[in-house]
């Protein structure tokens, strides 16, 4: 009987370190006013324009959007803009009025989601990944990042889920 209570509580307490991030990022994300991010725009012009098309458009095109430093996000490479643009594809015609900012965040938030469950449930013999979850949850900057359209968070996942495929390595 005791056993089970044990695995309730690590059950229960994965949810929470889940859950909790989850959540807030959503919040953030939903309640945050478009480009509350300094670069945001920045992000979601590459999202949008990667949307639309495969392949990037020739330097100093009309089509894109410029820093004040005359950069592109659509120039960066970053396989996220492709990936992202052609998922939020589907979303932008099923509902059209839907602000793109909010589609792209939500990708983010998705990734989020998918991020901790893995850590939440890996297994290793000389690493508990779940700690990682502990330590994403514990960095506020982690949560910001995941709550705004932007590449960064694409990162993130990236780096945690090579570590976890290291990590199984024996």
């Amino acid at each position: 009987m005791g056993s089970n209570w044990l695995l309730i509580a690590r059950i229960v307490l994965r949810v929470v370190l889940v859950a909790t991030p989850v959540v807030l990022a959503s919040l953030i994300a939903l309640n945050t006013r478009s480009n509350a991010h300094p670069d945001e725009f920045m992000h979601l012009d590459a999202f949008e324009y990667f949307g639309a098309h495969w392949l990037r458009p020739a330097l100093g095109s009309d089509q894109v959007q410029y820093s004040i430093n005359g950069i592109s996000r659509v120039y960066n490479g970053e396989i996220v803009y492709l990936l992202y643009g052609k998922l939020g594809y589907l979303p932008r015609r099923i509902w059209p009025k839907v602000e793109p900012y909010y589609i792209y965040r939500s990708c983010n938030v998705a990734l989020l989601l998918v991020t901790l469950t893995l850590l939440a449930v890996a297994r290793c013999k000389w690493f508990a990944p779940w700690l990682l979850a502990v330590f994403l949850f514990c960095i506020p900057q982690v949560i910001y990042l995941y709550s705004y359209a932007n590449s960064d968070a694409f990162g993130i996942t990236a780096s945690v889920l090579l570590f976890l495929q290291a990590a199984q390595r024996e």
